[in-house]
């Protein structure tokens, strides 16, 4: 009896009713679109941080993130190519890259600055992606065995543009100093001025030359889809 009173006065206000109905499946229809619309942009702003920097995984020892700052060459892979050659084995895995970092002085013939670095594997961390943006030259190569990028600030400082020569003195994980003569290929720019100031990437065959080691603080770990990163990152924890 009630679903009859119901219906009758359902139809009775046709107009009415079918614009309610309108508003709710058009609500629907909006809410629906709002929701992929938003999921899409955390989709794409993971996607802008994964191919920016950090990859889908990363790889270090214990306590690096924590305490590897101040002393990087303490929390060094000893076999990071072994390493990475392992990871790659898994499927949907693009490709495996180490990165070392290092802290020391950049000398042009007529003062000193202090810097940070880190030694790269170029054209790797070209397919990948970088936050960083070329103002001057280009990207290191893996043809630039003696090639450094350095920071607009430390450009500036220093007076520096590419084709230059600077000297880079740094500390070796046995605590001996060594240096060697590189080619400035490139100036970046950064969302840092302060980290432009001060920061230089050199090729990680260099780096670990000058530090006299074979090993890397950090393997970065890119995936041919995203969706895989559970499933590796499990598969690596397990045999880890």
């Amino acid at each position: 009896m009630y679903l009859k009173l119901a219906l009758r006065n359902v139809l009775r206000q046709k107009t009415r009713t079918a614009m309610t109905l309108a508003a709710i499946v058009f609500g629907v229809i909006g809410l629906i679109l709002a929701g992929g619309f938003v999921q899409d942009t955390f989709i794409q702003l993971g996607e802008v941080i994964i191919h920016s920097q950090t990859g889908h995984l990363q790889v270090f020892k214990k306590d690096f993130v924590e305490k590897g700052t101040r002393s990087p060459e303490r929390y060094l892979i000893d076999t990071p190519a072994k390493l990475a050659s392992s990871i790659e084995k898994h499927a949907g895995v693009d490709q495996v890259m180490g990165r070392i970092y290092f802290s020391g002085l950049l000398n042009n013939g007529k003062r000193d600055l202090s810097i940070i670095g880190e030694g790269v594997e170029p054209d790797k961390e070209t397919k990948l992606g970088s936050f960083i943006m070329i103002s001057e030259g280009r990207h290191l190569k893996d043809s630039d065995h003696e090639g450094i990028l350095v920071g607009q600030g430390v450009a500036r400082t220093l007076g520096l543009k590419p084709g230059d020569r600077i000297t880079l003195v740094l500390s070796a994980a046995e605590g001996a100093m060594n240096t060697q003569d590189f080619e400035v290929i490139g100036v970046f720019q950064s969302f840092s001025k302060d980290f432009d100031a001060r920061a230089v990437r050199i090729p990680l065959a260099a780096a670990q030359e000058l530090m006299f080691t074979k090993g890397a603080n950090m393997l970065v770990v890119s995936l041919h889809k995203t969706q895989d990163t559970d499933r590796v990152l499990a598969e690596l924890s397990a045999e880890l």
